[in-house]
């Protein structure tokens, strides 16, 4: 008896419904339709209206979501048209060698790492707030111009090989104990020299002079 050879697979796909072969029809003709409408083309900022808007060859199109640079007049710019409106997705070109400046009105970047480098770098705001939870600060010569600066610490520790400070008034004030060591001390006052305290001490280990054209005690 001659056993029966097994039946070979089938090869044909297997058949979707048919709610889902329409579905996929209208998917793609709906995909298909979008492309047509849509349009990208180069275009030249002619000017920026006070709306928001700006004007490129008849066309007045507003600005992406996706682009980040503030168009001007002149710059050219990449314009997407879609349903009879037109909107500037990117900037490609500046005109001359002006800025670029942010679009949203907030720009924030997250990264676990970001380096910014800079031959000249210059920041400017009427509020700048910066949080953090370790600083290293490294420069060959810093140089600060301060109107007023207000600082709390829980602790300060500054190591410097020379300190130079030019003040013309500078106040002090400690709640607490205000404590120093130096190897040599020298206070000078052009006009008056006041030491005052509930207790006052003078200690020295070898010779303490006192040298005045008057000397008061009492």
């Amino acid at each position: 008896m001659i056993p029966s050879s097994p039946s070979a697979p089938s090869t044909s796909a297997p058949a979707f419904p048919a709610s889902r072969r329409r579905h996929r029809r209208a998917a793609a003709h709906a995909g298909a339709r979008v492309r047509a409408a849509t349009r990208v083309v180069p275009a030249v900022v002619l000017a920026a209206l006070p709306d928001g808007r700006f004007l490129t060859a008849g066309r007045t199109c507003r600005l992406a979501a996706s682009c980040l640079a503030l168009p001007a007049a002149g710059d050219t710019v990449l314009v997407a048209r879609l349903d009879g409106a037109s909107w500037i997705v990117a900037v490609l070109a500046a005109s001359g060698t002006r800025p670029i400046h942010a679009a949203g009105p907030t720009i924030r970047l997250e990264a676990d790492r970001c380096e910014l480098r800079s031959a000249r770098l210059r920041t400017e705001s009427a509020h700048w707030e910066a949080v953090h939870a370790d600083v290293d600060l490294s420069a060959g010569r810093l140089r600060a111009v301060v109107a007023a600066a207000e600082g709390l610490f829980g602790t300060l520790t500054s190591w410097a090989r020379d300190c130079f400070a030019w003040r013309e008034r500078s106040l002090r004030q400690v709640s607490g104990v205000d404590s120093m060591r130096c190897g040599t001390l020298d206070v000078q006052a052009s006009e008056l020299l006041a030491l005052g305290g509930g207790t006052g001490v003078l200690q020295a280990r070898g010779l303490l002079k006192i040298d005045a054209a008057q000397v008061h005690v009492g």
